[in-house]
């Protein structure tokens, strides 16, 4: 049912009725709460534009004044953030938009294709995430522990030439790399290596890889390579080990991804699991990462 007046402005009535309780001080005393209830009720967000990390939107209905203090907002992300996050409804201004604690938004707090509410924090001039994110809750659930939190996830593969998930530089103490499945294309007779690999945006920094195997393919591999980043006395120096389980292809069994050492002046931000001079086919693969300080 269409509201009697769609842009969500009361009328002032003080030339309504007598004065008194029934007159027009009481009228506009009924139209300023109702006013209120309005600015309260969460406003859809369309239009979605700018990038994962500044977010643009419209409000619908738009907005006919500044952000009021408590008034809500459903948003749809268009893509997963990778950091702290802003946002401007209606060019009324860039705000950052927080945890419902009040902390900067962590790599994939905000999903695309997830809706979240936002109520608008009007004594720090913030968009406040009304609902814990899947982290704050992981959190939640630990107890205090040592915390892991899933970097990413990259579903039931199709072909790709490579998975590659990043992160927060110096998030993580430790990175893991689970590959289930993961089968590498049949064409072509070249050698070809699993790599698993630690990276900045340039480049890897350690790769571990079973070494290339000729032979039967395809290739299907199950099983984990272990990234140890290195700490404040030596911020550069990493580790990479890992094993996997050759379940179709030449000499299926158990092996051993040997370990592998790496430093670079740029620090890890990513990893990337890959297959030299082919594809991958089909698979799944996750990375996860323990928090070398908690939130």
């Amino acid at each position: 049912m269409a509201l009697p007046n769609p842009d969500r402005t009361i009328p002032n009535t003080d030339t309504v009725g007598p004065p008194g309780p029934s007159g027009g001080d009481f009228a506009n005393k009924v139209a300023a709460e109702v006013q209120r209830i309005w600015d309260l009720v969460p406003n859809m967000l369309v239009n979605i534009g700018g990038s994962a990390d500044a977010i643009t939107a419209k409000c619908d209905p738009p907005l006919v004044s500044s952000y009021i203090h408590g008034q809500r907002f459903w948003l749809i992300p268009a893509a997963n953030n990778t950091g702290p996050v802003t946002i401007d409804i209606d060019q009324r201004g860039q705000v950052d938009v927080v945890s419902y604690n009040g902390q900067q938004l962590q790599a994939d707090d905000l999903v695309a294709g997830e809706g979240t509410e936002l109520v608008y924090d009007g004594v720090n001039n913030q968009m406040r995430l009304v609902h814990p994110t899947a982290r704050e809750l992981l959190a939640r659930a630990s107890g205090g522990a040592t915390l892991w939190e899933q970097i990413g996830d990259s579903g039931d593969l199709g072909t790709v030439a490579s998975v590659e998930f990043t992160f927060q530089v110096g998030r993580y103490a430790k990175v893991e790399v689970v590959f289930l499945d993961l089968a590498t294309d049949s064409s072509g007779a070249t050698a070809t290596a699993l790599q698993v690999s630690l990276r900045h945006s340039a480049g890897p920094i350690v790769t571990v890889s079973d070494g290339d195997q000729t032979g039967t393919r395809p290739r299907r591999y199950t099983g984990k390579v272990e990234f140890i980043i290195g700490g404040a006395v030596s911020p550069n120096g990493h580790l990479g080990f890992g094993w996997s389980f050759l379940s179709e292809g030449a000499s299926p069994g158990p092996r051993t991804l040997s370990l592998q050492a790496g430093a670079n002046a740029s620090l890890p931000d990513r990893v990337q699991v890959r297959a030299s001079n082919v594809n991958l086919t089909s698979g799944r693969v996750i990375a996860y990462g323990l928090l070398r300080a908690m939130d």
